[in-house]
């Protein structure tokens, strides 16, 4: 098939006008662009995408004068313009080039194209998620593809920035990502698009050679003898361009496919799951179904990722370890270094032990009870079901009563309970200890979304063993038992042990990113807004009788009463699908991360607008169907 890298070209930007055919002490943007596109191998050509507005003659002039072919499509639909092109040229295999990239490499043009063809994919790019310096950026796709994208494309952002369509589409397109050599690449700055851009890549190109590409070994060695350089255009938003798009569609209906997503859950009839959709990817706050349909997650992830799908950090520590292999078991380096972060910021703990589940730590934490005890009865104040080995399920009150008689072993209490359940979770603990019986708190859910401390520390609980899942592995399964070191020593059957290294290397990232940027504060801030902007909504204070939340800021569990139209499982039921409906993938909980920006943040209250004008209507006397609202 013929591989044609067509390169996206506008005279100008509202940051930089005129940005393409400025001066770069030698060629401009787009004559250095051109040229590392040509002398990529396995691309048999290379032509220019640009608008019909007057502004942009001067490209096409500028391609006269250089026999560049130059096709011009709608100033505002740049999709369209990469089909004109694509079809001009009889295109078997398309890559998305940008003016704006003036170091772009050969070598990693030719690569991402190598990738295509190797995986036979549909799609292949070297963005997704970012492991190399911004501007240096390549997309390759088969030509079908891209017709496909924009026959279906509809939302503006999709055509705007040409390839969202079919990276989000994985149901039915095939993605593949080449991930960069060196840890770090993302983190630089090498393309044009603001004015401190233009003067970082000058004073770099004076020490490139202008007669040929310049190769990234070559910009890395000029930035290694300069450094200072980088602080030319430091501090700017990677993808700054996407992000405006997206906010402008805040309010825009949700396209809710279906199809492929009801299909594979029909192939997929032995796995157990919810009614919700087959998710194929998530990035930051967001995931994807199997239908393309995209949605704002406040699942929290599953484990939960504290930062939010995909973080860049999280990711490069899980491939590294990937190289070390996954099952070292516990007794290695990185479960060491995350037991003594862990030991660090949690002062009841003074040794942890690993293990792969919560309900494995948790039957772990009973067995310690028992063992050091002599007792056997075991009291669980929280929601039932997560089959700790003879536990019984009680409130606060309950277990207060039980702690008059003398085998009480341990009374077990969720953290989430430390904020709905009503009486004094304080009291209790220190009459469970008074009692004798071992005190646990499961901080799976709470920690560290409430602070570094717990919520047993952010309450002033007193407790002897604590048990961590949740987010401790960074989005993977990971959890531990930890306690002061005479409790720990117990001997029983249930005792955890094991975890993968991955998991462990995901959790070390994660708690390290999120110490350096307070990101229990962060979530605090975002749950308290994402709350009071809801009670603003119209409809709210007439819903609010039937609908609360409860417990942390991070955390808030939706809770619902019978409604005039409908009893409370049905009303909970309406509000979850009509979320997703508009685009807010949830369960019972608003499960913020640090990815959570005015973005997710806006399409949630939207949504959640059109949810209760349903709502309003139900009561009004209508069905008690969920419907789009």
């Amino acid at each position: 098939m013929t591989a044609v890298a067509i390169i996206q070209a506008r005279m100008g930007s509202s940051r930089l006008p005129g940005k393409v055919l400025m001066d770069l002490s030698g060629p401009c943007s787009l004559e250095r662009t051109a040229r590392a596109a040509a002398a990529a191998r396995g691309v048999d050509r290379v032509a220019i995408a640009t608008s019909r507005a007057a502004g942009d003659d001067a490209i096409a002039e500028w391609c006269a004068s250089r026999g560049i072919a130059c096709h011009r499509g709608p100033e505002d639909d740049v999709l369209a313009r990469y089909v004109v092109a694509a079809r001009a040229e009889n295109a078997g295999i398309v890559l998305r080039i940008t003016a704006d990239c003036p170091f772009l490499d050969p070598e990693v043009v030719s690569s991402v194209l190598l990738l295509l063809k190797l995986s036979k994919a549909d799609y292949a790019a070297n963005t997704d998620p970012p492991s190399w310096p911004d501007g240096l950026d390549c997309e390759a796709m088969l030509a079908s593809a891209l017709f496909d994208a924009d026959r279906e494309a509809e939302r503006p952002s999709d055509r705007e920035h040409v390839t969202p369509f079919i990276r989000h589409n994985r149901g039915r397109f095939r993605v593949e990502n080449l991930i960069g050599p060196w840890t770090g690449l993302a983190d630089e700055r090498w393309t044009l698009d603001t004015p401190a851009d233009l003067a970082f890549l000058r004073a770099v190109a004076a020490h490139l050679p202008v007669d040929r590409p310049a190769v990234l070994s070559e910009v890395l060695e000029v930035l290694e003898r300069h450094p200072e350089l980088r602080r030319l255009n430091a501090g700017q938003i990677h993808n700054e361009g996407l992000a405006l798009s997206i906010r402008k569609e805040i309010g825009r209906p949700v396209s809710t496919k279906a199809g492929r997503s009801a299909a594979l859950r029909t192939r997929f009839r032995s796995l157990a799951s919810d009614e919700g959709p087959v998710l194929t990817h998530g990035d930051g706050a967001l995931v994807w179904d199997a239908d393309g349909n995209e949605y704002v997650d406040l699942t929290g992830g599953d484990p939960p990722a504290l930062l939010g799908h995909r973080a860049p950090a999280v990711d490069r520590a899980i491939r590294r370890q990937l190289i070390e292999g996954v099952s070292v078991g516990s007794a290695n380096r990185l479960f060491g270094e995350l037991a003594e972060e862990l030991v660090a910021i949690l002062p009841a703990i003074e040794t942890i032990r690993f293990g792969r589940s919560r309900s494995e730590v948790l039957a772990d934490a009973a067995g310690t009870a028992r063992a050091t005890t002599g007792r056997r009865q075991v009291l669980w104040v929280g929601p039932a079901g997560l089959g700790i080995p003879g536990a019984t399920t009680v409130d606060g009150a309950a277990a207060e009563a039980a702690l008059q008689g003398d085998d009480v072993a341990a009374v077990m209490i969720d953290g989430l309970a430390l904020y709905s359940a009503p009486g004094d979770p304080a009291g209790l603990a220190a009459a469970a200890r008074r009692a004798g019986a071992i005190v646990v708190l499961d901080e799976s859910m709470t920690w560290p979304r409430t602070g570094f401390g717990g919520a047993h520390g952010a309450l002033g609980v007193g407790c002897d063993l604590i048990c961590l899942a949740g987010a401790l592995g960074g989005g993977l399964s990971l959890a531990a038992l930890g306690g002061a070191r005479r409790l720990m020593a117990a001997v029983h059957e249930h005792r955890s042990g094991g975890g993968d290294g991955a998991a462990a290397a995901a959790g070390l990232a994660s708690l390290q990113v999120a110490r350096v940027n307070d990101v229990p504060a962060r979530l605090a801030q975002a749950g308290t807004r994402l709350e009071a902007e809801l009670a603003k909504l119209g409809g709210w204070e007439s819903a609010s009788k039937f609908i609360r939340f409860a417990g942390p800021p991070a955390w808030r569990t939706l809770v619902t009463s019978d409604h005039p139209a409908m009893n409370k499982v049905e009303l909970a039921a309406i509000i979850v699908t009509g979320l997703r409906e508009h685009g807010v993938h949830l369960r019972a909980a608003h499960g913020v991360t640090a990815a959570h920006g005015e973005n997710e943040i806006g399409r949630v209250l939207w949504a959640y607008e059109q949810v209760l004008t349903r709502i309003e209507q139900l009561g009004a006397g209508g069905s008690s169907k969920a419907g789009r609202g």
